[in-house]
């Protein structure tokens, strides 16, 4: 597609862009390749929001609208019953309409005839708002969905919302994994044929694992954890082996609690995206857990974690700890991508790892990971191909 005579986009998001938040390498690597600089960016919803430097860098304009005046504490207070209907009432009916007032105030500023949506809580409502009273298109990324995680009223309020958006005509959509776009067929009867799939992860330019261990010495996780009940059954497998397998933790979250519980499990702090491409070349595996729990199931089966990306750009196979439905899951077996752990039992572990220790089995991974990488790692192309279903 040709670009508009106006292209201008704006961009609003939920979660706060900063090295705490995996969907941050997405948003960053999308924007730093995106077809057209008349990008404006919006940032709604985060306490911990500062504007990123590559906003900064690839955007006409930015604005940071706060929703919250509490502390972290206050708000896991509010989330709980009955605070949660209060925390509701607040969102819904003063924060999102503020938060709408000020987005219709900056798309007639700058002149916005397209808005691209990060699918989450209050933006779900300033969605329906625009598609209501104006004549914007909208588009939605839908990398996770929220009502899966938040409880009533506001699950009812999403999924009203939600169902009023997929109607609508002026409405694209991008979906993380078959199994998201499965989920809204079944749940929202989507019919729209304005859809793209989009995963995207770091830049580039990774450079390939060279050095192959014959056995299986270090294991490194990275991100912030789904599922700790998961992670403490491989931790304690860890901790079980007397050949002194290592994993190491990398994260802005503090979780040296799990390495003072556990031998042989390092925290080791944060790194940043690219400190963190170089020092994955020194492992052997890249670990990546996801719920198994009955509550968390509409995640587990629709998102994919944004964590595999630099793991298999790398050449580094994963040990995916997950239900064997899971998106996860289902995505590592199609392309063979890793080993498969659809189990918290430590001998279901332990098989596991026996497959993962094999080397000719992690070296037929790792040749598919770079057959992978080489045909699917053109964030550029992918960039475009969103901005053009923006536009559509």
């Amino acid at each position: 597609m040709n670009k508009l005579e106006n292209d201008n986009i704006m961009l609003v998001t939920y979660h706060p862009l900063n090295d705490l938040n995996g969907g941050t390498v997405m948003y960053k690597t999308l924007i730093e390749n995106f077809p057209s600089k008349n990008l404006f960016w919006i940032g709604t919803g985060a306490f911990l929001q500062k504007t990123p430097e590559f906003i900064k860098q690839n955007c006409k304009d930015s604005l940071i609208v706060r929703s919250f005046i509490f502390s972290k504490n206050w708000i896991r207070v509010f989330s709980r019953f009955p605070f949660n209907i209060i925390n509701t009432l607040f969102i819904y009916f003063f924060y999102a309409p503020r938060a709408t007032i000020i987005v219709l105030y900056n798309i007639k500023k700058n002149n916005i005839k397209h808005v691209w949506f990060e699918s989450f809580r209050q933006t779900y409502l300033i969605a329906y708002f625009l598609l209501k009273f104006t004549n914007v298109k909208v588009h939605l990324s839908f990398n996770d969905h929220y009502s899966a995680h938040c409880r009533w009223p506001e699950t009812k309020i999403l999924k009203k919302l939600c169902q009023k958006i997929v109607s609508s005509q002026k409405t694209s959509f991008d979906f993380i994994s078959r199994g998201m776009l499965d989920y809204f067929i079944e749940h929202y009867n989507f019919i729209s044929s304005k859809f793209i799939f989009l995963w995207v992860g770091n830049s580039d330019e990774v450079v390939k694992k060279a050095e192959i261990n014959q056995v299986v010495k270090k294991i490194i996780f990275y991100g912030s954890i789904h599922g700790l009940d998961v992670f403490y059954s491989f931790c304690e497998f860890i901790a079980s082996q007397e050949n002194n397998i290592v994993l190491d933790i990398y994260s802005g979250f503090d979780y040296s609690f799990i390495s003072n519980r556990y031998k042989n499990v390092n925290f080791c702090g944060q790194l940043s995206q690219k400190e963190l491409g170089k020092k994955i070349l020194d492992y052997d595996l890249a670990y990546v857990p996801i719920y198994f729990d009955e509550k968390n199931k509409t995640v587990m089966q629709t998102s994919l974690s944004s964590k595999m990306i630099l793991a298999i750009n790398s050449g580094i196979p994963i040990f995916s700890h997950a239900p064997s439905n899971s998106a996860n899951s289902i995505f590592i077996s199609e392309f063979n991508l890793g080993f498969l752990c659809p189990s918290l039992q430590l001998e279901k572990i332990a098989s596991t790892m026996g497959l993962a220790n094999n080397f000719d089995n992690r070296l037929n991974v790792i040749k598919a990971a770079k057959q992978f990488s080489d045909s699917n790692n053109n964030n550029a192309k992918k960039a475009l191909e969103l901005y053009n279903i923006i536009l559509l």
